[in-house]
């Protein structure tokens, strides 16, 4: 007899998701450490990436991360090297890819501190179709360092498909959700701060049409 564990590993191990993570040293090492002990596991494919030289750019970082999974038919879960999925919740999102739902949010939990992130956040558990990603031309590099870039993409994704992103809870309400690892905080600097100012209104102008849907992209 099949045991339960081994057909699960097979079962997403079969199934098209792929793990992008965005990922800078210094601050997060230590989390990035749990998070990847806790996918010794998984079967699938995990990308990571970084934003190569100068200031920290989450975007690019993704971008870099997803341009490596070659293939588009693939779905692609963007997620951080902070924040840490069950197998039950991958599994979970397997299964919901192969039924057609897979254009998904997770609600991120946050730990130590006990406090969900809620659903204007829509980093840390983002699902989609490779092909739609490379569509609209990727996550907008212009959002520098990071902040309000997971948002715009959803936004572009959404217009350019004629379809709505779901979110997991909802579908499957008792999923283990996403964890967000507490980690020292980053030493932001008056440059970086006005960088997550300028992202709010970057996605204000995406928001009222100001900026196209499909932006070209660089490539690495």
């Amino acid at each position: 007899m099949i045991e339960l564990k081994e057909l699960v590993k097979d079962l997403v191990g079969r199934l098209p998701l792929d793990l992008c993570v965005p990922y800078s040293r210094g601050h997060r090492e230590d989390a990035f450490k749990t998070f990847r002990d806790s996918l010794r596991g998984w079967s699938g494919t995990i990308s990571v990436a970084s934003h190569g030289e100068g200031r920290w750019n989450r975007s690019r970082a993704l971008n870099r991360a997803i341009e490596q999974i070659k293939m588009p038919k693939r779905n692609v879960m963007v997620t951080d090297a902070d924040t840490l999925s069950s197998p039950m919740l991958l599994t979970s999102i397997c299964v919901l890819c192969s039924t057609g739902h897979d254009m998904l949010l997770g609600e991120v939990f946050g730990s130590p501190s006990g406090l969900w992130r809620g659903r204007a956040g829509m980093g840390g558990c983002c699902v989609f179709p490779r092909y739609l990603w490379e569509a609209i031309g990727g996550f907008d590099e212009e959002y520098e360092v990071w902040g309000q870039e997971d948002n715009d993409f959803v936004f572009r994704a959404e217009k350019f498909s004629g379809r709505r992103f779901e979110w997991i809870e909802d579908l499957i309400p008792w999923v283990l959700p996403p964890i967000h690892l507490d980690h020292p905080a980053p030493d932001y600097g008056v440059d970086d701060i006005g960088a997550l100012m300028a992202n709010r209104n970057r996605l204000a102008m995406t928001k009222d049409g100001t900026l196209p849907i499909v932006r070209p992209r660089a490539k690495p």
